[in-house]
């Protein structure tokens, strides 16, 4: 159902038009019908006051005569008056006048309707129905109203719809009664019932003529106003804003509608014509921006693919890098140890060293170390280039010197894949200006990729000096005989972190920036390079420079500053502290607990230090300044020192160059701890540890462990696929005093267990042919007499959730490879097996008894 607010106008004229008017007719009628019912009201009291004057001019001689039938006779008389309902005679003080049996003395009821017996209490209950009470209110009323006037009384009253009339009797000059007429509004209700469907038929005939009316006047009023709105939606619709709305047959506030509405239709013409010409200018624009934006968008898609590329080239050559970085550190981490421990353990200074371990050692850290160092120096130039910090400097060379210094460090490389290396240099070539460091990079890099790739094949590096618009330059020419290069990939490889595809990288190794460093090199020259080459034909690289090189050079980065350590303030040299703890006042007082000795002038180290220990299962003596740790020293003979380096008076470096020349200190560990750095001169005086500070405690502990628990022969399985990781472990074992059994897989190592027996602890890798760590790990908690082995886990495998809660719970500990030092592995084994083997001479832990 439609809302008001939606009709159209034509309808909300008629139906505001209609209901005014039928408003209007009922108002009129509720009006006439209220008129005529107070009219009918007041002519029923005047009727009925002459009613009973008639019978109070009839009656009085019967009352007064008791002849209650006459009377009686009067009232009943009256019953063509269809408005009165009771007619009756009352008393002087108007009460029902009765006979001697009770019974009212004359009473006419309309309709002859029967009376009921009198009662004592209330004479008017003879009257039926609510007559009885009707007319004992109204006479209680009007008695109120009339107290004091009752010789002659003369009343009309209404009790709701009914009208009470009470007229004195008056006889031979004196009050005998009064006569009592009760009337209502019967006939008035008849009457009305009668001419109801008169008066409903008369309002529908006015209803109609009203939506007649209404139906014409709103046609007059609307029929305009919808002419010009279907008008103006012709107009609207059809976009037709150059035609006109005639104005002549409109008048009024619609004629000024019209013209105003005209001039808005002109107004959007003109601006429709001015768009037509704007859009068709705007179109011609949008097409040349459309091919515009295509050429855009082509060249952004291939941009795009660009950055894909050199993203995933970067993040192969993270991972490259991350590989090419931390094989050669655990090789030189680990032979580093292995010295280390060499020396330390060399009690004697006669005694002979293995020098042939020693020389081993040391050649492969030098060749780990030149690896390193050729990478690492490759990426700061590369980085250098990109930040337009690195330098070029020319100086003039002899071009057949520096060609002869290449030749001799490639042939290092050449001899690897049983290369040869032929120099074919051209007449006149002389001297060159240029910058002879970067020049020989570019050259060995070039080269060393040709060895790499060329496997008893041929390396040549052809060079001669050609002119171009008068200008010599000098011609490189590089040509191998080796796998040779894709089409496709010529290129791409001297892009940054770019190799010819993934299988070759895992062939051939390398970080992909050797080429791209290549580049950009020989561009800071003003020079170019570039590559031909045929797949499985070999390849050849050309590089061009100008024979002199320009002044201009790359703008020089600015050396980093490195940070020093913060001073410190020496205290005064004293002997005891404020508040400091000694060794008197140590809680733990068993003199079986290991004595560790801290010498420092900061009490703080001191109490941060000694709740740690003494948690561990050690005690602790206290020293401030050198010459009272020495003291101490000489006179408690500790199981390790601890000691700073930068104290007042005599300084850590004296106290412990004393300690290892005492005979009777020098086989207590000294530990260093310190900010100064020089863990190398800490180690060549005879310390046997140096932890940076702030120091890390649980390092610390595993460090004091080795030194704590009687020595006792011991036995390691180590099962690894990993030969080096496996001669490495065995090597630092075994200087420990430690058997070692290898195992090269998880099925060896298993068979080893059959046939050795159980070892005091298994160092197991994860990854390995056959059978893996996590099935060894499986069978030995599936043997109860292995169930009990301890098991340290050494992995380069990133583990899932479940792999790591699976070795959390059956494993003692698992270790990144390449993350850990050799004692901290070494304290771990300790740690889990609860002995210490030793050398064959090691009887007892390396420092004195404890007191």
């Amino acid at each position: 159902m439609l809302k008001f607010s939606e009709y159209s106008i034509r309808g909300k004229m008629n139906a505001v038009i209609f209901f005014s008017n039928a408003l209007l007719l009922v108002i009129i009628a509720a009006s006439f019908s209220v008129w005529s019912y107070l009219a009918y009201k007041q002519s029923l009291e005047s009727r009925m006051m002459a009613v009973a004057g008639q019978l109070a001019n009839a009656t009085p001689l019967g009352v007064a005569t008791d002849n209650h039938g006459a009377v009686g006779a009067f009232l009943n008389g009256y019953d063509h008056e269809k408005a009165i309902a009771v007619a009756t005679i009352l008393d002087r003080d108007l009460n029902l006048m009765t006979r001697a049996d009770g019974s009212p003395f004359a009473i006419y009821v309309r309709g002859d309707q029967p009376l009921a017996r009198p009662a004592p209490a209330d004479p008017w209950a003879v009257l039926p129905g609510d007559l009885g009470p009707v007319v004992a209110r109204a006479l209680a009323t009007l008695g109120a109203e009339t107290a004091g006037e009752r010789d002659a009384t003369r009343a009309v009253t209404w009790a709701g719809n009914r009208a009470l009339v009470v007229h004195p009797l008056m006889y031979e000059g004196g009050l005998i009664g009064h006569v009592l007429i009760l009337s209502d509004l019967h006939p008035f209700w008849d009457l009305a019932l009668d001419r109801a469907p008169f008066f409903a038929l008369a309002l529908l005939g006015l209803l109609a003529v009203a939506f007649l009316v209404a139906d014409r006047v709103q046609r007059l009023v609307t029929k305009p106003i919808v002419d010009l709105a279907r008008t103006v939606r012709a107009i609207t619709d059809g976009q037709r804003f150059d035609q006109q709305i005639e104005g002549r047959r409109y008048s009024g506030e619609l004629a000024e509608f019209v013209l105003d509405f005209n001039a808005l239709l002109r107004v959007v013409n003109a601006r429709d014509k001015a768009l037509e010409r704007s859009n068709a200018t705007l179109a011609k624009r949008v097409e040349e921006r459309t091919a515009e934006l295509l050429r855009k968008n082509k060249a952004l898609a291939v941009a795009s693919e660009q950055a894909q590329a050199a993203n995933i080239a970067k993040t192969q050559f993270v991972q490259v890098i991350t590989h090419e970085l931390r094989t050669p550190l655990n090789a030189i981490k680990g032979y580093n140890d292995m010295l280390l421990d060499t020396f330390e353990d060399e009690d004697d200074d006669d005694e002979e060293i293995d020098r042939e371990e020693v020389l081993h050692c040391l050649n492969q850290t030098r060749l780990a170390v030149r690896h390193n160092i050729d990478l690492v120096n490759q990426v700061l130039d590369f980085s250098s280039i990109e930040a337009g910090k690195l330098t070029v400097q020319p100086r003039t060379h002899d071009l057949r010197e520096i060609l002869a210094e290449i030749e001799s460090t490639i042939f290092e490389y050449a001899k690897k894949n049983d290369n040869r290396v032929r120099l074919d240099i051209a007449d006149g070539v002389g001297e060159i200006e240029t910058d002879k460091t970067r020049l020989k990079q570019c050259l060995i890099n070039v080269m060393g990729n040709a060895c790499k790739f060329t496997e008893k094949g041929e390396i040549t590096l052809s060079v001669d000096v050609r002119e171009r618009s008068g200008v010599p330059w000098v011609r490189f020419v590089v040509r191998d005989t080796g796998v040779g290069i894709p089409p496709d990939k010529l290129q791409t490889i001297f892009e940054p972190f770019s190799q010819v595809d993934s299988s070759m990288s895992r062939k051939f190794p390398g970080t992909g920036l050797g080429l791209a460093l290549v580049k950009k090199v020989v561009t800071m020259f003003g020079g170019r390079v570039w590559a031909e080459s045929a797949e499985g034909q070999g390849s050849a690289f050309f590089i061009e420079v100008p024979r002199t090189l320009g002044a201009g050079t790359v703008a020089e980065g600015a050396a980093a500053a490195a940070l020093a350590p913060p001073a410190q303030d020496p205290a005064s040299p004293c002997t005891a502290r404020p508040g400091a703890p000694d060794a008197a006042a140590d809680p733990a007082r068993d003199r079986t607990r290991p004595l560790v000795l801290l010498i420092d002038d900061d009490p703080a180290f001191h109490d941060r230090l000694r709740p740690a220990l003494v948690d561990q299962g050690y005690r602790t003596a206290h020293a401030y300044n050198g010459e009272e740790g020495l003291a101490q020293a000489r006179e408690l003979a500790p199981l390790a020192i601890l000691l700073d380096i930068i104290m007042p008076g005599k300084d850590g470096w004296q106290v412990l160059e004393e300690v290892k020349t005492d005979p009777a200190l020098s086989r207590i560990p000294v530990v260093v701890a310190t900010m100064a750095g020089n863990a190398d001169l800490a180690i060549t005086l005879g310390a046997a540890d140096v932890f940076p500070k702030p120091l890390d405690a649980d390092l610390l502990m595993a460090c004091l462990d080795r030194w704590r628990f009687d020595g006792r022969s011991a036995h390691a399985l180590v099962i690894d696929d990993d030969a080096f990781t496996r001669d490495l472990l065995r090597r630092g074992l075994e200087k420990h005093g430690w058997t070692v059994t290898e195992a090269a897989d998880g099925r060896q190592g298993l068979a080893a267990l059959e046939s050795t027996g159980a070892p005091a602890v298994i160092l197991l890798d994860l990854m390995m042919p056959e059978v893996d760590g996590f099935q060894v790990v499986r069978r030995l908690r599936e043997r109860p007499d292995w169930a009990a082995i301890p098991v340290i886990v050494m992995t380069a495998k990133d583990l899932s959730r479940e792999e790591q809660a699976f070795l959390n719970a059956n494993v003692g500990s698992v270790l990144e490879k390449g993350t850990f030092e050799a004692r901290a592995l070494l304290a771990q084994i300790e740690g889990l097996v609860g002995v210490t083997a030793t050398d064959d001479d090691a009887g007892s832990p390396p420092g004195p008894t404890p007191p």
